[in-house]
């Protein structure tokens, strides 16, 4: 798709893609690329994603790069399981996580609060305030969030109970209200 498309296309195509009508769509790749970015300037990935300005800068890049009227400026890299106490290899992309922290996850009060702690997060919501000031209207700032399943086996919680469900999904509802914020 063209940087030059009209402003209300993305938002056209979204709503189709997410109804699942017309014509098939070009693959989702972006998320995939997040690694990618850091190589533009050349910099292991752990300092890319932990750094805003470097995040914003290598995203924008990549998108003028390739062409594309989208950003993914939050991938599933394990930085939910990370900030809520789980033990995450950076030496490879995407993160390996090495072990949840178990039961001891539900001793957090706060989730939102816990998971701003983490310095992934905070990157990718300032780097998403950053590119909202700076790339033109037409460019589409999304976030890709790691799923409730997904981050319940990252925690290490193989039968979550009631209340365990309720606290994932309050952590996964609160970092994407931050990052619509943003």
């Amino acid at each position: 798709m063209s940087m030059k498309a009209p402003a209300d296309l993305w938002r056209r195509r979204m709503s189709g893609l997410a109804r699942g009508v017309g014509k098939p769509h070009s693959p989702l790749f972006m998320p995939l690329l997040h690694g990618v970015a850091a190589e533009i300037d050349a910099l292991p990935v752990v300092d890319f994603v932990n750094d805003a300005t470097k995040l914003r800068k290598g995203l924008s890049e990549l998108r003028k790069v390739l062409g594309t009227c989208a950003i993914i400026c939050a991938v599933p890299s394990a930085m939910e399981a990370e900030a809520l106490g789980a033990e995450v290899g950076m030496e490879v992309w995407p993160p390996v996580v090495g072990h949840g922290p178990g039961a001891a996850v539900s001793g957090i009060d706060d989730p939102v609060a816990t998971l701003l702690e983490n310095s992934r997060v905070r990157a990718s919501l300032d780097a998403t305030r950053q590119l909202a000031d700076l790339e033109p209207g037409e460019v589409v700032l999304a976030a890709v969030l790691t799923g409730p399943a997904a981050l319940l086996a990252q925690l290490g919680m193989s039968a979550p109970d009631e209340d365990m469900y309720e606290f994932i999904g309050r952590a996964i509802a609160g970092l994407a209200r931050l990052c619509a914020q943003a």
